[in-house]
């Protein structure tokens, strides 16, 4: 059996995973890896947004990908914040408090963890954290969403 097989399965697991990431998010940043603390960051606020998801589609587990083809919901198995973020029945709205900062942590992609990070500054990598897990922040606002 592969012990790294299994995978949040409810949507408390996937918000206690989002917890988790976040906090080693931060761990990362204040041990001066910012642009790998910010690939964890969207991470969290991917799994929160797979908790919401869960939650608005009214399930108790985890689906799977059949399950997903044949409902239309292929987006939870992506990394498409967007996309999950609307089958989660998240609609933000550009005059929304949260729209400025959504926008930044939208432009986060998977493919950041394959970046080096030599060309973000630190200004940029603050607004990064700042936006997704700052005190009102985007991973707050979500949290408050479930």
């Amino acid at each position: 059996m592969d012990p790294f097989s299994d995978h949040a399965n409810s949507p408390e697991e996937w918000a206690a995973l989002g917890t988790k990431w976040a906090a080693a998010a931060v761990a990362l940043r204040d041990q001066g890896f910012g642009i790998q603390g910010w690939s964890l960051a969207g991470f969290a606020c991917e799994c929160v947004i797979k908790a919401r998801a869960m939650k608005h589609l009214r399930l108790n587990a985890w689906p799977s990908r059949t399950m997903c083809r044949q409902k239309g919901w292929d987006a939870l198995y992506t990394h498409d914040l967007i996309r999950i973020a609307e089958l989660a029945g998240i609609s933000i709205q550009p005059m929304d408090a949260i729209a400025p900062k959504w926008k930044v942590v939208i432009q986060w992609s998977r493919h950041h963890m394959y970046a080096n990070g030599s060309a973000v500054t630190d200004r940029v990598l603050d607004d990064l954290y700042t936006a997704s897990l700052g005190a009102e922040g985007v991973l707050q606002w979500l949290e408050e969403k479930l």
